[in-house]
């Protein structure tokens, strides 16, 4: 089976790196502009595996969203 460009060890790698670049921009606290990473990582990134790491990513901030409600309720029942 031949590899297309994008899907080669090195243009994978490209794209987890700018995937994480991206990521790691919108999870800051503050409001920043992530338009340069975002640029990145469409350009480094299919659109269906951009479309996968966005399903993953907003699962996991679900996750995290249900786990702070959990630990509110925790913390307010020991109070």
């Amino acid at each position: 089976e031949m590899e297309t460009p994008k899907t080669n060890k090195r243009a994978r790698e490209a794209c987890w790196l700018a995937r994480d670049e991206y990521y790691a921009c919108l999870d800051r606290d503050q409001p920043t502009d992530c338009s340069v990473y975002l640029k990145k990582y469409e350009e480094d990134c299919l659109p269906s595996w951009r479309k996968h790491f966005e399903a993953i990513h907003k699962r996991e901030e679900e996750y995290k969203r249900v786990l702070e409600k959990l630990r509110e309720q925790k913390s307010k029942e020991k109070a």
